[in-house]
């Protein structure tokens, strides 16, 4: 039984000594107890450190400027975009919106707008919008031959009513002409009315118009001749660019000393809002002469408009 216990002794003792979690180590002391190992003593250069107070000021703060942005490769500046087109008004879509084929209308450019004129390429003229309401203009002969007439015209036209589709203007004018050939024979006319138009739409791109007015001419030393003008005229609109233009006038004398005259124009207008273009016939109706001009005359208007 000593045996027994004495070999069970050695196994367990053999056991412990082989399992590496309960052996020593290596530098362990003879006396089995373990040392914990010493801590280094800092050195003078860590003991003559300086320490900060605690109280000491914060160092302020350095200001860095951010990186200024790079364009990425092949990048294009985009230019603002054009301010939008001024609002459209009566007759802004027509150069030739002032008139139908020779009598006016009531409607009138913007004021600075300037434009030119050329009747059948002998008549040419020029006006000026001083205001919205206000324009004056002026025209003459070409001198085309050595003894043709010598003619100048002076007009104004002022708007006294403007609403979205009607409209009312006074025009007043001069004319002057005298023979080419240096004779006596000068002749002067003044004329003024009213006249009146109504349009189909904000634009006035189809209108109406009435003109009522009166003439006063002389010619050489003979009495002053009153004649009563009345017209009438028609635009309508037939495409984007295209118009159809029909007008009628009617002269008579005051005192009836000459028969009424009849006048009667159509055509067509090709236009935009700067370039204007009447082509048409001017056919005067009287039974003594309707065989001389089936289908009368022809007639061509040109004109620019100079918008601001």
């Amino acid at each position: 039984m000593v045996r027994t216990w004495l070999s069970a002794s050695l196994l367990a003792a053999s056991v412990l000594l082989a399992t590496p979690a309960l052996a020593q180590p290596a530098d362990a002391p003879a006396d089995g107890v373990l040392v914990a190992p010493e801590t280094p003593a800092p050195t003078e250069q860590a003991a003559d450190a300086e320490v900060a107070p605690a109280d000491a000021p914060a160092a302020p703060p350095i200001a860095v400027a951010p990186p200024a942005p790079i364009a990425a490769p092949g990048a294009v500046a985009m230019l603002p975009p054009p301010p939008p087109p001024g609002p459209a008004y009566a007759g802004s879509d027509d150069a030739n919106s002032g008139r139908a084929w020779m009598m006016p209308t009531a409607l009138s450019s913007k004021a600075g707008t300037w434009s030119f004129t050329d009747y059948e390429l002998v008549l040419m003229g020029a006006s000026y919008a001083l205001t919205d309401d206000f324009s004056i203009s002026a025209g003459t002969m070409v001198p085309i031959a050595e003894d043709q007439p010598l003619i100048g015209t002076l007009n104004a036209k002022v708007r006294i009513v403007h609403t979205a589709r009607t409209h009312v203007a006074l025009q007043a004018g001069l004319l002057f002409a005298a023979d080419g050939d240096g004779g006596d024979d000068a002749a002067m006319a003044g004329n003024a009315g009213a006249v009146a138009t109504f349009c189909g739409d904000d634009v006035c791109s189809s209108h109406a118009s009435v003109y009522v007015g009166t003439v006063i001419a002389q010619v050489g030393d003979a009495e002053k001749e009153a004649l009563l003008v009345a017209s009438g005229e028609v635009t309508a609109r037939l495409g984007a660019s295209v118009k159809g233009v029909v007008e009628l006038d009617l002269g008579r004398s005051r005192d009836g000393s000459v028969e009424t005259g009849v006048l009667a124009w159509y055509g067509l207008r090709f236009h935009s809002a700067q370039i204007g273009v009447d082509v048409g016939f001017a056919k005067p109706i009287n039974p003594d002469t309707d065989g001389e001009f089936p289908i009368g005359v022809p007639w061509v208007n040109f004109q620019y408009r100079g918008l601001r």
